[in-house]
């Protein structure tokens, strides 16, 4: 998607067509966006209101070179069932269907809901798909699938750091608990507000990063097959006790296209960020290098929030946007310029992306 495009964006911002959002129209909010692809391999954006459950699909137009409105059959219904407190994750299920779980955060219901094809949109998966009411103050989910291709979902209470793993089973043909070794400490020693991120190596080991948002703190588990059991990684798998940030932390970790680990770590009420790579001649955490570096504030926002993510080019792209108003911003790493910097004009979301 990004490739050979340096010349475009130059282009772009001597004619002035770049977008660089700034200001949304007022939104209940908090916005939130998830970049994924679809079963096609289209990258898609998903755009929804936590305040309401308002949501809205992007995809990125080939033919007219732009991110597009997907059409109102790709569009999750005004009603997703649940209607506040609206959390959203979109993902390929096993069989290669496009999902997207939907969840009241407070409450802990959910619902998940699939594309069928023969329908032709998104209907609500069968009583078995769907998960129990998960209990906590303030609930989160995040569906993956293992390395042999199981649907997983990891649900936690942020206010205390539990967790609980859950996974399809064939044989019972539900969601089950996963058995105990696949479960990680009730607690983790971080202070609360506590995050969790699921991922694979590059080796295809699961992998969850998991910190306190309140301070950056944070550790980093694997699952050992030799142990049956999740352990804490190497300290060399750690990332330091001060990343760089240490106010308002998020951390999204991810594979670059060598299938180094890189974890982005920032601030969502400061803007900072600090990107961190795996080395492995050192065998450890260390900064990458200022070439990978994002910009202080990228874009002007209240709450910053940042989604990286390698394209169907295998760029590195680092989707920024306002939690506050739905503002964006989509950057890149120019291999060509060695540098990140602003997308073309095409692969810029509208101002507001719900209207």
């Amino acid at each position: 998607m990004h490739a050979n495009r340096s010349s475009t964006i130059r282009a772009a911002l001597a004619a002035g067509l770049l977008v660089i959002t700034s200001a949304a129209l007022a939104l209940a909010g908090p916005i939130h966006m998830r970049p994924y692809f679809d079963a096609d391999k289209s990258e898609v954006i998903l755009v929804w209101d936590e305040a309401t459950g308002q949501s809205r699909s992007w995809y990125y137009d080939k033919a007219e070179q732009k991110f597009t409105p997907s059409g109102d059959k790709f569009q999750l219904p005004k009603n997703p069932g649940i209607t506040k407190n609206v959390m959203m994750a979109p993902y390929l299920g096993p069989d290669g269907s496009e999902v997207v779980l939907v969840w009241d955060k407070l409450g802990g219901k959910s619902v998940s809901w699939y594309y069928d094809k023969a329908e032709e949109k998104f209907v609500a998966a069968e009583a078995k798909y769907q998960l129990p009411v998960q209990k906590g103050k303030e609930i989160h989910l995040a569906p993956y699938l293992d390395k042999d291709g199981n649907e997983v979902i990891l649900a936690w209470d942020a206010a205390t750091g539990k967790s609980q793993s859950l996974y399809f089973s064939k044989a019972d043909d539900k969601f089950m608990p996963s058995a105990a070794g696949y479960q990680l400490p009730a607690d983790l020693g971080l202070k609360p507000p506590v995050m969790l991120r699921p991922y694979l190596t590059k080796d295809g080991d699961e992998t969850i990063q998991a910190w306190s948002v309140a301070n950056g703190q944070s550790v980093n588990w694997y699952y050992s097959g030799a142990d049956e059991k999740y352990m804490r990684s190497e300290a060399g798998y750690q990332l330091p006790a001060n990343p760089g940030v240490s106010k308002d932390v998020w951390m999204a970790p991810y594979l670059d296209k060598d299938g180094s680990e890189v974890v982005l770590v920032w601030s969502a009420s400061t803007g900072q960020s600090v990107s961190w790579y795996y080395d492995g001649a050192e065998k450890k955490f260390q900064r990458s290098g200022i070439e990978f570096q994002l910009p202080t504030n990228p874009i002007k926002a209240k709450r910053m929030m940042i989604m990286p993510y390698l394209d169907t080019d295998a760029a590195e792209v680092m989707l920024v946007y306002d939690a506050k108003t739905g503002a964006s911003r989509c950057l890149y790493y120019n291999s060509a310029e060695k540098k990140v910097e602003p997308a073309a004009a095409g692969f810029q979301l509208p101002v507001n992306p719900l209207k």
